[in-house]
């Protein structure tokens, strides 16, 4: 399966599976805000390759230092990505948990 559809097929199970967890809008909506980030950072269409260590570090020294978005806000961030990773890991999307990247927040 070429690296889009898989990216897409994870969205969409992860979709799926998840929607009708409380908080699944919000979660979604900082999940999207990545996504798109990457899309914008990387010049591609967000796909499993470009999901990895540095994108994940670089995301959010970003966020910190560019967008200056309190620790509630980055640690809210941190929590949707952290279960869309562990997913995505767990699903056999990603081949190394990527959730070992996500700096440690304090709010």
């Amino acid at each position: 399966m070429n690296r889009y559809r898989k990216m897409m097929s994870l969205k969409n199970e992860y979709v799926q599976e998840k929607s009708k967890d409380e908080g699944f809008q919000a979660s979604w909506l900082h999940i999207a805000f990545l996504l798109m980030w990457l899309e914008e950072h990387f010049g591609v269409n967000p796909n499993v390759s470009v999901l990895s260590q540095e994108a994940v570090t670089d995301f959010f020294t970003w966020m910190e230092r560019d967008l200056s978005y309190s620790a509630r806000t980055r640690l809210s961030i941190a929590t949707a990505l952290g279960e869309f990773l562990t997913f995505a890991y767990e699903k056999e999307y990603l081949e190394h948990d990527l959730t070992v990247c996500i700096p440690a927040i304090h709010a």
